[in-house]
C-alpha cells in the first residue's frame, strides 16, 4: 500500500447474498485504513450502517453490461479519491463470478480466488468441472439449447436418471431430477434452467471450457448423471498447503428431490466418523491446488460406496453453515478469510496498543475526544475500561488503573507508534475532585 494513494477493495454482492456485511466487518477489524467499495445490483439491501453511502454502488449493469459497470466503478472511485488504487476484489456469491472475472480483467487485479483458476472452468466457478477426469469425478454434459439431436439420446449416455441444472449457480433453484427416457420432462427441466439463467444474466457471455470459447450463459444448461447414494456437504478453509482448516462434514439425513432439491435435515458427526469423506476433500484440494479460500464441496456415494464430487464451490455453504463452523471451531470463516487475504495482500502491518491510566483522584465524569479516536481510519478498537461515574482513589494511582485502551494499525513501526502517541493527546478524562469534608 502506498502513502500517496487511497486503496480500495471491491466487495461484490447480489440482493442480500454475498456475505457483504461479514466482509465489511472483517475489513474494518483487520485493516481499517482500507476503504471498501460495495458493488451490487439494484436491490433493497442497505449497507449504509456499515460504510458511508458514498462507498456503495448499486447498478443495474451487474450481470448485464460489465463494461458500463466498470466505468461506473471508476466514477465512484474517483468520487472517493482522485488518486485511488483498486487492490483487490472479494466475492462469495455464485451469481457473480462472470461479473467478477470481467472486473478483474478490466482493472488488472487478482481477487480472492485467482481469476486464472476460475477461467479454466465453467462460469459458475464450480471447480468440479476441473475434476471431470479424476477418480472422484462424475460424467456431465453442457447442453446447447439449439441442439438438434434428441435430448433423450444425450441423457441416456449419462444414465437412467439425470439432473438438469443451470450452469451459473443459484443453489437448488431450477434443478430437476428427470428420467433420461422422458423427452417431455427433459425439455421442461432444460427450459426451467434456461429461464432462471436468462433472468439472472440476460445476454451476458462468459468462457465455457467445453467449447473453449465465449458464449451466452443462457444458451447452455448442465446435465449430469444422478447418484442415488448418501449425500454429504463438506465445508472448510484450505490453507497455503491445500490442507483443510475448520473443516465440518455434514451427512444429509432428510431431503426432497421433487419438485426441486431441498435440504431438510443434516447431521454433523465427529471428523473421525467421516474420515473417508475428508480424505476425498483433501485429494480434491490438492488436485486443484486450491489455497487460502473457503470451500463448499458436496459428495454423493455411488452404488459401490465410493464418494463422488457433485459440487466444488469457492465459497462458504449457504444457510447457517458459517454459524455451524463458528460453533464447532470458534472461528468466523468469512472474517478469517478476509483477514488472511489482507495479510497476504499487505504483509507489513504494525499494531500498537496504547493504555491510558488514571492520574488524578475523584469521580470520572466523562471522556473527551474518545469518539474522535474511534472514528480515525487507523483505529482498530478503543475501549472504556473504567466507566464514567466510577470513583478513582489514591490507591488506584499506585496500581494498574486502566481508563482507556485503544489500538491503531500502521504500515511501519514508526508510523503506528507516532499515530498512537498523537491520538493519545486527543483523549482527556474529566475527573471531578472528591468533595472535601
Amino acid at each position: 500500500m502506498t502513502t500517496d494513494s487511497t486503496d480500495l477493495i471491491l466487495v461484490l454482492g447480489y440482493d442480500h447474498y454475498g456475505k457483504v456485511e461479514d466482509v465489511l466487518q472483517a475489513i474494518r477489524t483487520s485493516y481499517p485504513t482500507i476503504k471498501p467499495l460495495v458493488v451490487t445490483n439494484k436491490c433493497d439491501t442497505d449497507y449504509s450502517k456499515l460504510i458511508p453511502q458514498s462507498q456503495i454502488l448499486q447498478s443495474p449493469n451487474v450481470n448485464r453490461d460489465h463494461l458500463a459497470l466498470c466505468h461506473e466503478i471508476e466514477d465512484k472511485a474517483l468520487s472517493i479519491s482522485k488518486n485511488y488504487r483498486i487492490s483487490s476484489l472479494l466475492n462469495f456469491q455464485d451469481y457473480l463470478w462472470p461479473c467478477y472475472l470481467d472486473i478483474c480483467n478490466y482493472f488488472h487485479i487478482n481477487g480472492g480466488i485467482l481469476p486464472n483458476i476460475i477461467r479454466n472452468t465453467a462460469i459458475k466457478a464450480n471447480f468440479r468441472f476441473l475434476t471431470k477426469n479424476e477418480e472422484f469425478g462424475i460424467p456431465y454434459k453442457l447442453i446447447n439449447l439449439n441442439i438438434q439431436n434428441s435430448i433423450t439420446d444425450v441423457a441416456q449416455q449419462l444414465g437412467k436418471i439425470v439432473v438438469v441444472k443451470p450452469i451459473a449457480g443459484g443453489g437448488s433453484s431450477a434443478v430437476s431430477k428427470v428420467s433420461s427416457q422422458n423427452e417431455t420432462e427433459l425439455k421442461q427441466a432444460i427450459r426451467r434452467a434456461h429461464e432462471f439463467q436468462k433472468d439472472m444474466y440476460g445476454d451476458t457471455q462468459c468462457y465455457l471450457e467445453e467449447i473453449a470459447s465465449y458464449a451466452k450463459i443462457s444458451d447452455y444448461v448442465l446435465m449430469e448423471i444422478y447418484l442415488s447414494g448418501q449425500e454429504y456437504s463438506m465445508e472448510g478453509y484450505a490453507d497455503s498447503g491445500c490442507q483443510t482448516l475448520f473443516s465440518v462434514g455434514q451427512k444429509k439425513l432428510d431431503s426432497q428431490e421433487v419438485p426441486c432439491f431441498r435440504d431438510i435435515l443434516y447431521q454433523a458427526p465427529p471428523t473421525a466418523a467421516l474420515r473417508k469423506q475428508h480424505d476425498v476433500i483433501t485429494n480434491v484440494l490438492n488436485k486443484l491446488k486450491y489455497q487460502e479460500w473457503p470451500y463448499h464441496i458436496e459428495l454423493r456415494e455411488n452404488g459401490h460406496g465410493e464418494c463422488k464430487v457433485i459440487e466444488v464451490n469457492p465459497r462458504v455453504g449457504g444457510g447457517s453453515i458459517d454459524l455451524l463452523i463458528h460453533t464447532i471451531h470458534g472461528t468466523h470463516i468469512i472474517r478469517h478469510t478476509v483477514s488472511r487475504h489482507l495479510e497476504l495482500l499487505y504483509p507489513d502491518r504494525y499494531y500498537v496498543t496504547k493504555v491510558i491510566h488514571a492520574d488524578e483522584v475523584g469521580i470520572l465524569l466523562k471522556y473527551e475526544g474518545l469518539e474522535d479516536v474511534r472514528k480515525h481510519p487507523a483505529c482498530v478498537f478503543a475501549k472504556e475500561l473504567t466507566e464514567c461515574g466510577s470513583s478513582i482513589s489514591q490507591a488506584d494511582l499506585t496500581r494498574e488503573a486502566y481508563l482507556i485502551e485503544f489500538c491503531v494499525v500502521g504500515n511501519t513501526s514508526q508510523q503506528a507508534n507516532d499515530l498512537a502517541q498523537n491520538l493519545t493527546k486527543k483523549i482527556k478524562a474529566i475527573v471531578e475532585p472528591f468533595p472535601t469534608s
